[in-house]
C-alpha cells in the first residue's frame, strides 16, 4: 500500500489531501485513514483520494487500513517543518 499525501497551511491550520494506491499504481477505494490524536477516521473516495480540512500544524500517527492489504502505519508532519 502506498500513500501520496501534501498539506497545505495557513494561519496555524492545515489541509491535508492525498491518494491511497497499491504496489501496482491502482487507486484503493474505501481505504480507511485514521488519525489517533485527533480521533479522526474518513475513507478514501472513488478515487482513491482523501482530504482532512483544519488541522492543527504538527505530527500525526496515521494508520490506513484495508481488506487483503497489511496496515500502514506512518509518522506524518502537517505544516511547518
Amino acid at each position: 500500500m502506498l500513500l501520496g499525501v501534501s498539506a497545505s497551511a495557513f494561519a496555524q491550520q492545515a489541509t491535508l489531501k492525498g491518494r491511497v494506491m497499491d504496489q501496482k499504481g491502482s487507486s484503493l477505494v474505501g481505504a480507511t485513514l485514521r488519525f489517533e490524536e485527533i480521533q479522526k477516521s474518513l475513507s478514501t473516495n472513488a478515487n482513491g483520494d482523501f482530504s482532512l480540512d483544519r488541522l492543527q500544524t504538527g505530527k500525526l500517527r496515521l494508520k490506513v487500513s484495508m481488506v487483503g492489504y497489511a496496515t500502514l502505519d506512518t509518522l506524518i508532519q502537517v505544516g511547518d517543518g
